[in-house]
């Protein structure tokens, strides 16, 4: 690496954003996001995060759900704007696999209040 720079206050790019250059050439990176990573992989981390950042959901964990998705507007835009089939696909997985977690756990209640 032949150099790293905040550049913010020149070009706008947010401080966590740093420009590197290796061997000439440029290389954009997000420390919060992976580069290598896909719109729908950076969009599930994100919804990840922001479900983290709560300790409860009540008894109404539905109600969170206009709440959460507002917290992801970067993601969605960034989503919508390259939306290929395969990345559709791995938000169906990603749902699915949330629905058998869901089942999972309810089976564990289920087991716990027996």
């Amino acid at each position: 690496m032949t150099g790293v720079w905040n550049h913010s206050e020149r070009t706008g790019v947010r401080k966590s954003e740093l420009l590197v250059v290796v061997s000439g050439r440029s290389l954009h990176n997000d420390f919060n996001v992976d580069p290598s990573m896909s719109r729908a992989s950076r969009l599930i981390k994100r919804l990840d995060k922001v479900l983290a950042g709560y300790e409860s959901f009540g008894d109404e964990p539905e109600r969170f759900v206009d709440a959460v998705f507002s917290e992801l507007d970067q993601q969605l835009d960034a989503f919508q704007q390259k939306s290929k089939p395969k990345l559709v696909a791995e938000i169906y997985v990603e749902r699915d696999r949330a629905r058998i977690k869901q089942a999972v756990l309810n089976r564990v209640m289920d087991q716990q209040s027996d």
